[in-house]
C-alpha cells in the first residue's frame, strides 16, 4: 500500500488552499473553476506564510543546543506528531551520533513526551540507545502505544510496522510481558491521512489488535489477520491461553 507523509506544519491549510471549495455548478452539472483574482492571492500569500513558518522553525531548531532541542522533541511528542511529521526529530536526526548521549540523558519520564527523543537516539547511536536502562525504554514505547490518539507512529498491522512499532518489537520478551495488559483494550487505534484512514475503516483496528500483532512478531508468530474484529478477538483470546516465554 503506498505510503503518504504529509509534513505537519501547515498541511490542513495548504491542502484546503490547494483545492478550494466547490464553486458554483453549471447547468450540466459541472463546477465552475473560474476564482476571483484575490482568492487566488489570498490563497498563494497563505501557501507562503506556511512556508514562511516551517523554514522559520526550522531555523530555531538548527540554532538550538542539545538540550533545547530536547525539550522541542519532548513538546511535539506530547503533540502526538509521528517522526516524519517532526522537524525537531528531523533536526536530531541531522546531528547524528555527537547528539546522542545528551538526548538520552534527557530523557526523564516514561510516557509519550520521551518518545520521540528515545527513538532518535536509537536511530542515531544505538550503542547509547542501548544504555538506557530497558524498563525505561519499553515503558516508554508501550505507554506511548497506549496512550496514542492516532496510529500513524506505528504502521499497520497487515501491511508494515513503522520505527516506533520495530523499536518496540526489537526489545524483544520485555516487551512482549509489557505488551500483555493491552491485549483488553479495545479503545479505537484510527489513522489519519485519506489511505491510511480508508485502511482503518477497512480493518477497525483497536488497541489490542496492536498488542496482539506487536507481540506476535516478538514471538515470531505467523498470524493471519482477519478485517472482523469478531475473529481477532478470537485469535487474541487464543494468545492469551499461551504461556509467555519465561
Amino acid at each position: 500500500m503506498k505510503r503518504h507523509k504529509i509534513l505537519f506544519i501547515g498541511c490542513s491549510l495548504s491542502l484546503f488552499l490547494l483545492t478550494g471549495c466547490p464553486g458554483p455548478r453549471t447547468a450540466n452539472g459541472r463546477t465552475n473553476a473560474v476564482e476571483k483574482p484575490e482568492i487566488v492571492d489570498n490563497r498563494t500569500k497563505a501557501l507562503q506564510d506556511a512556508e514562511q513558518k516551517r523554514n522559520d522553525w526550522k531555523g530555531q531548531l538548527k540554532a538550538m543546543d542539545n538540550t533545547k532541542l530536547a525539550e522541542a522533541l519532548s513538546k511535539e511528542s506530547e503533540r502526538g506528531l509521528e517522526p516524519f511529521n517532526s522537524m525537531a526529530y528531523a533536526e536530531a536526526i541531522s546531528r547524528g551520533e555527537a547528539a546522542a548521549q545528551d538526548l538520552a540523558k534527557s530523557i526523564a519520564k516514561t510516557d509519550r513526551s520521551s518518545l520521540l527523543t528515545l527513538l532518535a537516539v536509537r536511530k542515531v547511536n544505538p550503542t547509547v540507545y542501548n544504555g538506557i536502562d530497558q524498563a525505561k525504554r519499553v515503558a516508554t514505547l508501550v505507554e506511548s502505544l497506549r496512550t496514542s490518539k492516532s496510529f500513524n507512529t506505528w504502521g499497520f498491522p497487515h501491511v508494515k510496522w513503522e520505527y516506533a512499532a520495530e523499536s518496540l518489537i526489537a526489545e524483544g520478551d520485555v516487551a512482549g510481558r509489557a505488551l500483555l495488559p493491552l491485549l483488553d483494550d479495545k479503545r479505537e487505534a484510527p489513522t489519519w491521512g485519506s489511505e491510511d484512514y480508508m485502511e482503518y475503516e477497512h480493518y477497525k483496528y483497536r488497541v489490542c489488535d496492536y498488542a496482539w500483532a506487536l507481540l506476535a512478531a516478538i514471538r515470531k508468530q505467523q498470524i493471519e489477520i482477519s478485517p472482523e474484529p469478531a475473529a481477532r478477538d478470537r485469535q487474541i483470546d487464543a494468545l492469551k491461553g499461551q504461556k509467555p516465554p519465561s
